[in-house]
């Protein structure tokens, strides 16, 4: 199984985007004004009107909506001065003021597009502190996420003994709660992406056994939270089937790319194509070429349905491959 396949299935979603959290734990979500589409500033009216004279939030949400703006605009540079004027006036405020955490997420994620990894680095550690500052529990929701895009960062770095302490304090502060009774989605999904993330990690560093286990936990709780959805449950069951296979286990591995196949067939996940490809390629390895060739056609039907070039000429090379080889049997 080519090792690099959660990558193209994941690339940033539905986990990576740093953007994807913005629940800021206050009585205004700014998720839906972050990711839908439309006039922003049309849909920031219901905002303002709960923020009872928060004159601090209002600055910080008119400054969120300019840099979303200025992104929308490629003018990425403007939208990093003016996120860091946001968090300026939400760092002299006292408490936190509504839309700060996700002035932080934006501007880390801008940072690590353009590759400064050092800089969100920054940027979340200063998050941090500002939480720590106003007398956040290190058991808060939004501390937690925080600290989980900490971890991710440092592996990203190669600071893999940093990322994995943090990564298993989250994981036990969020499983903790979990079982004491606080299964709200926010708890469950943080768990969910923690255990994701920390199971990246361990495959990163060749610990597949301890990868198959972190990945079964997160797949069986992905199936308890209503908000997980079925291309998020595949990468998860993609990603199992990939530790499963390093770990010597391939028919493990064929049984979870199945059971995502059947539920990828009920969406229009883009990536489909890339299981029935993977899935092909493990009949291969056993030798059955009539069935890896069913397939690598199912492969080629669905990508060309979907018009995807680039899987097409994938299930097309797969389907020479195999050709190939069934003729010198």
């Amino acid at each position: 199984m080519d090792p690099k396949l959660s990558k193209n299935i994941c690339s940033d979603k539905p986990y990576c985007n740093l953007n994807s959290n913005c629940n800021l734990n206050h009585t205004v979500n700014l998720t839906a004004l972050m990711l839908a589409s439309g006039s922003v500033e049309n849909q920031a009216k219901e905002f303002f009107q709960k923020l009872s004279g928060d004159e601090a939030a209002k600055e910080i949400i008119n400054k969120i909506i300019a840099a979303k703006t200025a992104l929308d605009e490629n003018k990425t540079d403007r939208a990093e001065k003016i996120l860091q004027k946001a968090i300026s006036i939400g760092e002299e405020a006292n408490g936190l003021p509504t839309g700060l955490a996700c002035a932080y997420e934006m501007l880390a994620s801008i940072a690590c597009q353009k590759g400064d990894i050092a800089k969100a680095e920054h940027v979340v550690i200063s998050a941090l502190r500002k939480f720590k500052s106003v007398k956040y529990s290190c058991s808060n929701n939004i501390v937690i996420s925080f600290s989980m895009k900490l971890a991710r960062l440092y592996q990203e770095n190669n600071k893999f003994e940093a990322a994995e302490t943090i990564f298993r304090k989250c994981l036990d502060v969020q499983e903790k709660k979990y079982y004491r009774g606080q299964t709200d989605i926010e708890t469950s999904k943080l768990w969910v992406n923690t255990l994701f993330w920390y199971g990246k990690l361990l495959h990163e560093k060749q610990r597949y056994k301890e990868a198959v286990k972190c990945f079964e936990t997160c797949y069986h709780l992905s199936c308890q939270v209503k908000s997980v959805q079925i291309p998020q449950v595949m990468v998860i069951l993609h990603n199992l089937a990939e530790a499963a296979y390093f770990n010597g286990d391939k028919d493990k591995a064929l049984r979870h790319l199945l059971h995502a196949v059947m539920l990828g067939r009920l969406t229009t996940f883009s990536e489909l194509p890339v299981f029935y490809i993977r899935i092909g390629n493990l009949y291969t390895e056993k030798g059955e070429y009539i069935e890896a060739k069913l397939w690598y056609e199912g492969a080629r039907k669905i990508s060309k349905a979907m018009k995807n070039k680039d899987q097409e000429a994938e299930a097309e090379a797969t389907l020479k491959n195999i050709d190939s080889l069934m003729e010198n049997i």
